[in-house]
């Protein structure tokens, strides 16, 4: 089993549909290996809706969570200009 943070909520994502297997949260709801254990997003309004559904934390920052807890994959579904940022934390 991998745990995994997702970071960003929109399309990309798959907040939209988070059954369509071409998006992040797609397969990681389809697959037994890996569980989400984080979700980010600047809207906490959209986090919160992920993390309802996939039963995990929630927040605005990644940062304020990897310090607490192990996670063996992060997938940044951020705007491309974020990414540094997020892999900097």
């Amino acid at each position: 089993m991998h745990t995994i943070a997702l970071a960003g909520c929109g399309k990309i994502a798959g907040y939209l549909d988070i059954n369509n297997l071409k998006t992040h949260l797609g397969v990681i709801s389809s697959s037994e290996n890996l569980k989400l254990k984080l979700v980010t997003d600047v809207d906490l309004t959209k986090a919160k809706k992920i993390s309802s559904i996939f039963k995990c934390n929630a927040d605005t920052k990644i940062s304020n969570f990897l310090d607490k807890n192990y996670i063996d994959i992060l997938t940044i579904c951020s705007p491309d200009h974020t990414h540094f940022e997020l892999i900097k934390d």
